[in-house]
């Protein structure tokens, strides 16, 4: 069922920067899709390329129940029901859910399950409800990212799966971008890395997943340049197609900034 007016997302009180991270997104929610439709853009090829990968590793979805957390204004709940999936979504923004929510009534979502504003460490949903539960670009956002790793296990039946993705804090094109980032700061602009709350490595992210009682499954990498410098780029789209040709000869995966991975919670 959708809510559609949604009132504060459910919070720690004593999570530190929860409610801005939250503000930060309401501020967002009216052009987030935009990223996806413009057709020559680099936005679209940075999270479509990041999509394919997440649907690649999910694969088929025949008849899953399926949460997104952190689902934004609906671009993955639409693709997770393309593949057959029956979706929830889950964000901390309600402006965001309230987006989702619209779009599904104007396009007719007929396998939308609902949606809901809430913390990720505290999400309203029963035991065992979900085959499958995604968080693309989440768990950089997260205090105590280990309790939303609990939470999700909680959600998933036996033998469900949790896929995450996380910027790839070693990749050459993200140590740019945080290069990039600290010399805006000097000039008192703000950008997305001021929400992060950690930017874990892939060693870091499978040590979670492994102690909270997950077996990592397969991993892949994702996006080679710096996110805003390619924005102003020209050609910065069939630079990164170039760069992921390369990326796939022996040792060179790691060069992605994106990494993800997808693990099983134990049956």
């Amino acid at each position: 069922m959708i809510d559609p007016n949604p009132e504060s997302p459910s919070q720690d009180p004593d999570a530190p920067g929860v409610a801005g991270v939250s503000r930060h997104f309401d501020d967002r929610s009216t052009d987030w899709e935009h990223a996806y439709g413009d057709e020559t853009g680099y936005p679209r090829r940075y999270f479509l390329s990041r999509m394919e990968g997440v649907l690649g590793l999910l694969g088929d979805l025949s008849g899953q129940e399926v949460l997104d957390v952190g689902c934004a204004s609906g671009t993955y709940l639409e693709a997770l029901a393309a593949r057959g999936a029956r979706v929830t979504g889950a964000d901390l923004s309600p402006r965001m859910i309230r987006r989702a929510g619209a779009r599904a009534r104007e396009e007719g979502w007929s396998r939308l399950r609902g949606l809901a504003a809430a913390d990720c460490r505290a999400l309203p949903f029963a035991p065992d409800s979900f085959d499958a539960v995604i968080a693309v670009g989440v768990l950089e956002y997260v205090p105590q990212p280990r309790r939303f790793l609990d939470e999700a296990g909680r959600l998933l039946r036996p033998g469900g799966r949790l896929l995450v993705t996380v910027p790839h804090v070693a990749s050459p094109a993200t140590r740019l971008e945080l290069t990039l980032s600290w010399l805006a700061r000097r000039t008192g602009a703000r950008d997305e890395h001021d929400f992060f709350h950690e930017r874990p490595s892939p060693a870091r992210v499978r040590s979670l997943l492994a102690g909270a009682g997950y077996t990592v499954r397969a991993d892949t990498y994702r996006n080679y340049l710096p996110y805003n410098l390619a924005l102003r780029l020209p050609g910065s789209v069939t630079l990164d197609r170039a760069l992921e040709r390369v990326a796939r000869l022996p040792g060179l995966a790691g060069l992605g900034a994106s990494y993800l991975v997808i693990a099983e919670r134990p049956a």
